[in-house]
């Protein structure tokens, strides 16, 4: 196995949907793409991923590699057979996200890809996952202040020399009021990877603590990440009109399966 991509998914303004993008499409590149995949929640200060997989409080940290009371690997756990998770809790804690990126050196063997999920505040946390990550995934909305923050990120990255394979629009209502995209992609001099709708099945599938590409991987909103992690992992996605009935007509029993496989 060659050394893991690992994937800065970034945004300096919260409530974007960057965790969500961060789980969705981490478990995509697992589930769909069969990749063995890390993902870490590297928001110190406000960490969510856990919620996401319902480890909120892991009893194992982040803030333990960082601080060097375990080693990074004592602090991975396993969620499903090629994912793989190091989170973070809600703590009055502090460490040197600085170590992050030598931590990784010590599991990069390990993984396909390692996804980052990063601060949404412009500082030191935030540089700090940036340097670590190979390539950046930034995440913004259709709005002004959203966009205005997202042109910033993007200049920092350029000034650190940084890939960015393009951006994701998350939470597109097609409303009047929003940026068109044309004018995103201009604004931002990047690539749009995808336009994720709002959907409700995102909301969904946290209350159950799961990511959507899971719990509900048919819904709008999964099927556009999971075709952003096709464009990471080489291929493409095009999901099956049969595969979409199918999971329609059996969704109780898909989700009866997902209890059983993760317990909860």
């Amino acid at each position: 196995m060659a050394d893991a991509n690992i994937i800065g998914v970034v945004s300096i303004k919260g409530g974007v949907g960057k965790t969500t993008a961060t789980s969705s499409i981490g478990v995509s590149l697992a589930e769909d793409f069969h990749k063995k995949v890390l993902i870490i929640d590297a928001n110190l200060g406000v960490p969510n991923l856990g919620f996401h997989f319902n480890e909120p409080f892991p009893e194992v940290s982040l803030f333990d590699v960082l601080n060097e009371r375990v080693d990074i690997k004592e602090a991975i756990v396993e969620y499903g057979h090629q994912i793989h998770l190091l989170l973070t809790p809600l703590s009055d804690e502090e460490a040197d996200l600085s170590k992050l990126g030598d931590k990784l050196e010590d599991v990069r063997k390990d993984y396909d890809f390692i996804l980052l999920d990063s601060s949404p505040t412009l500082g030191s946390d935030l540089f700090n996952v940036m340097e670590a990550s190979d390539e950046l995934l930034p995440i913004t909305s259709p709005d002004y202040p959203t966009m205005s923050a997202g042109l910033k990120l993007l200049h920092r990255a350029s000034e650190m020399k940084i890939p960015v394979r393009g951006v994701i629009v998350n939470k597109f209502k097609r409303k009047h009021f929003e940026i068109d995209i044309k004018n995103i992609a201009d604004a931002l001099q990047s690539d749009i990877l995808a336009i994720v709708p709002d959907d409700e099945s995102v909301s969904d599938a946290l209350y159950n603590k799961y990511p959507v590409t899971l719990f509900n991987p048919y819904s709008n909103a999964a099927l556009k990440f999971r075709k952003v992690a096709a464009m990471f992992a080489g291929t493409t996605f095009s999901p099956s009109f049969f595969g979409k009935l199918k999971y329609k007509i059996g969704s109780r029993g898909h989700r009866r399966k997902l209890r059983e496989r993760f317990g909860y």
